[in-house]
Formats: C-alpha cells, structure tokens, sequence
C-alpha cells in the first residue's frame, strides 16, 4: 500500500524502465477498481466504435488482428458479431517473445488458454496468417496518451511484430477510459498507434 501511495504521490525517482513499472501498478490499481458493469458497458462501446472505424478505413475480406483480454482489458469478441465481412486474427505468443496471428471463426470454440492465462489460438498451420496479410492491428497496452503514445506489458512482444510492418497498416489502440493518460515514458523501440478508441 505504501508503494501505491509513493507513486500517486511521485515520490520515487528511477530510470524509464522503472517509470514503465511504476506507470502499470498504479494503473492496475485503476483497472481493479473497474466494476464488473462498467468493464462490460465500456467493451460494448468500444466494440461498436472499432467496427464503425474498421467499415470506414479497411476493405471488406481483409484480416483485423484483434486480441483477446484478460480480465482487466476489453472484451473485444462481438467484433465477430459487428464485423462478419472481415476475418479475424488472434495472436499466439511464440519462442523468443515472438508473436504468430491465426485466423480464427469462432473465438469460444478456438481459443485455449496459453502464456499467462491469455487466450490464444491452436498451434495450426492451417490457421496460421502472415503479419503482412493484416490492414489493421487492434494494439493492447495498458496505458495510451491522445497522441497514440503507449506502455506495452513489458514483453515487447507487439513492439518487435509491429517494426516490421508497412506504413500502410493501420494500428489502433483500444483500452478503458481510465487508460488514457496525459504522457507515458516511452523509450526509442516502442512503437505508437495511429488512433485510439476509448470506451468513453
């Protein structure tokens, strides 16, 4: 508790690194408040505001990485519901911090719990997409600024996918209204969005 109340209080001097660390604890702490009502109010909103932004910017047949979140990130899975022309990719975590995208239909039937609880798709060939096949990367983060600035987890695992896509691709950032920030410590790899979609 003292902890928590140190970095409200930014009574701690550390490096970006630590910055990063202490930014997620006290914004954990903002997501735990988070009731059950108002996760579920902001992930539908956020879901409908995803899909108006996906029928306006991407062709329709094309594939949208999207995710699916832990208990303290948006439920995005009615995009299956609000989307059904355009096929959707889930991101399974590979060797080396690495990220694999699989087309996946149905996310209750073809999700399985993998690295910390995340559900993710089977290892399948056949389900198995490139990176360069993707318009649009839904980016998770646990904190975003207006100007498409965000703090990761910690793994970099999007950070090392992302890098390497063309400027074409659009990246959107989707998070609870309590996930906007005034300024992140951002260090020289971690890579934007181009916009963000809030729940408010």
């Amino acid at each position: 508790m003292k902890l928590l109340d140190d970095l409200k209080n930014g009574l701690r001097m550390s490096s970006i690194k630590q910055k990063k660390e202490d930014l997620r604890i006290l914004v954990r702490a903002d997501l735990k408040n988070l009731t059950a009502t108002e996760k579920a109010k902001e992930s539908a909103l956020i879901c409908e505001k995803l899909a108006a932004y996906i029928s306006s910017n991407c062709p329709k047949d094309c594939f949208i990485a999207t995710f699916a979140g832990l208990s303290f990130e948006p439920d995005l899975l009615a995009l299956h519901q609000l989307l059904p022309d355009y096929k959707l990719a889930y991101p399974r975590c590979g060797k080396e911090r690495s990220l694999h995208f699989h087309h996946i239909n149905n996310p209750e039937k073809e999700l399985i719990k993998g690295y910390y609880g995340i559900r993710e798709p089977e290892d399948l060939q056949n389900t198995l997409i490139s990176p360069d096949e993707v318009a649009l990367f839904i980016v998770p983060a646990f904190a975003y600024t207006a100007e498409g600035l965000r703090l990761g987890k910690g793994g970099g695992y999007y950070d090392r996918i992302l890098s390497g896509v063309s400027d074409d691709v659009i990246l959107l950032g989707a998070g609870f209204s309590v996930q906007l920030k005034e300024q992140l410590p951002v260090e020289e790899h971690d890579i934007s969005v181009d916009n963000i979609i809030l729940g408010m």
